[in-house]
């Protein structure tokens, strides 16, 4: 089983995509602050995002919670911030087009002719926001595997649908024996949602990728005010 179909079938069982707690350090920095006894949750399954004392994400209404149901207000940033935004929603690409299944994990992979790309999108960002830095981040527990060609092209997906080439993530003699290691890949201007396309470099070898991403692992962006 390729790399993307377990990633899929994960999508489509899985139903929480991230539950970021309420206080942690630089390298798992929070999306938002939440109350007391609850933490911070982007469900697929019923497109909930926000704070809750239970895991909302297996509920048809999101959050029981008064108050806590639906998307809340983008957040805000401070200037001099960098706040890290974990846990964005992946999507497989095959031949071109966006498969509507939400899954969690970073998988690409190309074999011959045949690539699996994925798509990426950080929702909610803050709206004082006016640069935004892509980046990845496995810490030395994290699941992580490469196998071959690792250069993976970041495109930016702009407004009208056309992809922007902005940067190259090279995943290539990683993971290794090394401390986890912080990766800057580049940057865009910020807007509340930015979505990425992804794909292995077809003039290298047969390769695949796969991080398991969560609220201190896997690809991250950063706004900055």
């Amino acid at each position: 089983m390729h790399l993307w179909q377990t990633s899929l079938l994960l999508a489509a069982t899985g139903t929480l995509v991230s539950a970021l707690p309420a206080s942690t350090n630089s390298l798992q920095a929070r999306y938002t602050e939440c109350a007391a006894n609850t933490q911070w949750y982007v469900c697929a399954k019923n497109k909930f995002v926000g704070c809750c004392s239970v895991d909302p994400c297996d509920m048809d209404d999101g959050c029981p919670e008064d108050g806590n149901n639906g998307p809340p207000a983008p957040p805000t940033c401070k200037p001099g911030s960098e706040t890290r935004i974990f846990g964005p929603e992946m999507q497989a690409v095959e031949n071109g087009k966006v498969r509507p299944e939400i899954g969690t994990d970073f998988s690409v992979s190309r074999t011959g002719s045949t690539a699996h790309d994925q798509q990426m999108t950080f929702k909610n960002i803050p709206t004082n926001a006016k640069r935004c830095s892509l980046g990845w981040y496995a810490p030395t527990d994290s699941t992580f595997t490469v196998d071959g060609n690792g250069q993976t092209y970041i495109s930016l997906v702009q407004d009208d649908g056309t992809l922007k080439e902005i940067g190259l993530a090279n995943f290539e003699n990683w993971p290794g024996s090394e401390p986890a290691v912080d990766h800057p890949v580049t940057s865009t201007d910020c807007q509340e949602t930015l979505t990425f396309r992804l794909h292995l470099n077809p003039k290298a070898k047969d390769g695949e990728v796969l991080l398991v991403q969560n609220s201190k692992s896997g690809f991250y962006l950063t706004p900055v005010c």
